[in-house]
């Protein structure tokens, strides 16, 4: 699962990872502030591959299903080849979606408490992700995205049994090289990174509110 994450860092800090990762990329304009908590339906800052060269721009959170309110915001790894909502988009509509942390939460005594996973190297990492072309009734086009998941790993287990499938920089190229990755090598990327490249710390029940974007979001909370 994944409901709710961060891309925190500087201008600079995205420049420079950019700039280091995919040189010569293609980029529409986008906001380029922190991003404290980001929610469904959102834009969230992504990456796709044409074939030919890379480009990054924002695409909301959320594929809309047929007939319903209701937005796809994550896609099981497991199911990703048998449901017809995903099996195109696999073939040649990948993307990675930029982040440096995400929350999950824990139950006690019937009360949800927010926590804030990050990798131990605090870098910039990607979410495995798809993206969807969109169609109005006015023939306008836009685009959607959502959030491949898998399984838990050990750190996560105890709080949920699916996490995001996280990328870091050596496997977002790969992931998204529809030409040159086979089917069989991109599912291998489609697994719980290792739990000992990552930590976690409770935050604030703020957090909870989508509206609530500060960087106190992600400060750890006091005993």
């Amino acid at each position: 699962m994944c409901g709710r994450f961060t891309l925190t860092v500087s201008e600079s800090e995205l420049n420079a990872f950019i700039e280091n990762h995919f040189k010569n990329i293609k980029a529409t304009s986008f906001r380029r502030k922190p991003r404290y908590n980001i929610a469904p339906g959102q834009t969230v800052l992504a990456i796709v591959f044409d074939g030919k060269a890379y480009r990054i721009g924002e695409i909301p959170w959320g594929i809309p299903l047929k007939h319903n309110t209701a937005l796809n915001i994550n896609a099981r790894q497991e199911t990703l080849e048998s449901k017809s909502l995903f099996s195109h988009t696999l073939k040649r509509q990948r993307c990675i979606i930029l982040a440096d942390g995400f929350y999950e939460w824990k139950t006690e005594k019937g009360k949800k408490y927010p926590l804030y996973f990050r990798l131990k190297e605090h870098n910039i990492f990607g979410f495995a992700g798809l993206y969807k072309t969109i169609k109005s009734d006015s023939n306008h086009t836009a685009f959607a995205s959502t959030i491949i998941t898998t399984t838990s790993n050990a750190l996560i287990a105890p709080f949920h049994n699916r996490m995001p499938v996280i990328l870091t920089t050596e496997k977002m190229k790969t992931y998204l090289d529809f030409k040159h990755t086979s089917s069989e090598e991109m599912f291998k990327l489609l697994t719980p990174i290792d739990a000992k490249r990552m930590f976690f710390y409770p935050v604030s029940d703020q957090v909870n509110r989508v509206t609530f974007e500060s960087e106190s979001a992600i400060q750890p909370m006091r005993d």
